[in-house]
């Protein structure tokens, strides 16, 4: 049998009321700048939270692809939530040592979300 490397993420229907802090006006040192207590809490900045739809990244897993539905409900189980809001993402190896391809698109072993 041979192991593919998934991706496990929340499908994002199972996801709501999901915001991202976006100011566009300001530049990324600007941002970086701010503290972590006033972007969450100051009204100042209440204006720059949008909308967004996201899915969330809960971990990697290597199986075969017989056993993934097994694999599955034992991360669901884990994290205690339904297996039918995971999502098993084939990933493919790229040239780079730190690269993944999925979709045919480029993607970056460590996530941000």
């Amino acid at each position: 049998m041979k192991r593919e490397n998934y991706i496990i993420t929340v499908k994002s229907i199972y996801i709501r009321d999901a915001e991202i802090f976006c100011p566009e006006d300001m530049t990324e040192q600007e941002i970086l700048s701010l503290d972590d207590i006033d972007i969450f809490q100051s009204c100042e900045f209440e204006r720059y939270w949008k909308n967004a739809e996201v899915s969330a990244y809960l971990c990697q897993m290597a199986c075969a692809e017989e056993e993934c539905e097994k694999e599955l409900q034992k991360i669901a189980e884990h994290f205690k939530i339904p297996a039918c809001f995971l999502e098993a993402i084939p990933m493919k190896k790229g040239s780079g040592d730190d690269e993944f391809y999925n979709d045919g698109e480029k993607e970056n072993e460590e996530s941000i979300t």
